[in-house]
């Protein structure tokens, strides 16, 4: 049988459990966060460092949790997304993986894998807006505000934006203020859907990535601005839609 523990990940984020298997193998689990976890095969990145820090889990369908660092290991548990782990040590090679346990569980140690859509290393909090069907997570340092069909979360020189609307065609046009195109990434996958994102350079200075998906009931159009950049990094937006869930 399985026993359950239940971790509480703060007071912004909902309870999460981290469910460890008393039997052996982690291949033979249908669970999807062990398929999304064992598929990475992406060369590291340099925000998946060797940080020792702790670290959040950002993947909306949860992060394994392994007793050997490589996917094929035994599976120990999943991890929830918004749940703070320990780091208790690192190894990087071809991938990166963190000796992890939970924060406020810290009983069980296993290894997870450090990719920059999976964990990030900075304090994140959970935002759930149960009107427009939609949550992300997003640094605790950044101040949120919501009025109807969008929300703001802001920091030092920056500011993500999150404006809903019933299709793509009639979501603001962008860049939501004032500049040029730089360049398009793609592929850019937001909660299952895949898409593009654009950089602009602002004409007051700075940089803003913005990025739209259409779902069943709904368009959500994220837009990301860093008026402080000298050069651009999508990094962190990329990192802050890998945590979408669109209901």
């Amino acid at each position: 049988m399985s026993r359950i523990i239940r971790i509480a990940s703060g007071a912004s984020l909902a309870v999460a459990t981290l469910l460890l298997a008393a039997c052996s193998g982690g291949s033979g689990n249908a669970h999807t966060a062990s398929t999304a976890s064992s598929a990475v095969t992406a060369k590291p990145s340099p925000s998946a460092s060797v940080d020792t820090g702790p670290a959040w889990v950002l993947t909306p369908v949860g992060l394994n949790l392994r007793a050997q660092p490589d996917a094929a290991s035994e599976r120990l548990g999943t991890f929830q997304q918004g749940v703070q782990l320990d780091v208790l040590d690192h190894q990087s090679g071809a991938q990166n993986w963190l000796k992890v346990r939970g924060h406020d569980s810290g009983t069980v140690v296993g290894w997870v894998l450090d990719s920059p859509d999976l964990l990030i290393h900075r304090s994140v909090a959970l935002h759930y807006d149960p009107n427009q069907g939609w949550s992300i997570l997003f640094p605790t340092e950044w101040t949120l505000s919501s009025s109807g069909a969008q929300t703001t979360f802001t920091g030092s020189g920056q500011l993500l934006s999150v404006v809903t609307g019933n299709a793509v065609a009639n979501l603001p046009n962008t860049p939501l203020s004032a500049g040029h195109q730089v360049r398009q990434e793609s592929p850019i996958e937001i909660y299952g859907k895949t898409t593009y994102l654009t950089v602009y350079q602002l004409d007051a200075g700075g940089f803003e990535y913005d990025s739209s998906a259409a779902f069943a009931q709904k368009a959500l159009l994220f837009s990301f601005r860093d008026t402080s950049a000298r050069t651009s990094d999508t990094g962190l937006f990329k990192q802050l839609l890998a945590s979408v869930i669109v209901q």
